[in-house]
């Protein structure tokens, strides 16, 4: 199996783990793996989730946070990159979002300010693409 650094329970019946390989993986506890979700470039250090809700946010040794909503495994909802460091600590708390990291530094964003930000970069990279 894989390593797994952080484990989660975002509902009662589903619990997502991060690991060694910087993947996410989704599990009903009452039986099988669900899907893996795919964000982050190295080692995923902590997880936390929302508390009424779908949303989880993961903190790597990339430097990254990344938001997920667990019903919707294609990519990030949102990805937070300010640190000069792994991310070893994240929580939510309402709208916020605190991650700290081995760079001495704890952020809090804003998640609705997060979540603009990525779909604008989600839309900047789709241009990108287009225009190849």
């Amino acid at each position: 199996g894989k390593e797994v650094y952080a484990a989660v329970h975002v509902t009662p019946e589903t619990l997502v783990s991060g690991g060694g390989d910087g993947s996410l993986r989704v599990h009903d506890i009452r039986g099988g793996e669900g899907p893996t979700l795919r964000g982050h470039a190295a080692a995923i250090m902590c997880l936390d989730c929302e508390k009424h809700g779908y949303r989880v946010v993961s903190g790597g040794y990339d430097h990254r946070a990344c938001v997920w909503d667990t019903r919707n495994t294609s990519l990030p909802v949102a990805t937070y990159s300010n640190h000069d460091n792994a991310v070893f600590a994240v929580a939510f708390s309402d709208t916020l979002l605190f991650t700290g990291s081995s760079d001495n530094t704890i952020c809090m964003l804003n998640f609705d300010d997060l979540s603009s930000a990525a779909a604008a970069a989600t839309a900047a990279s789709a241009a990108a693409a287009a225009a190849a």
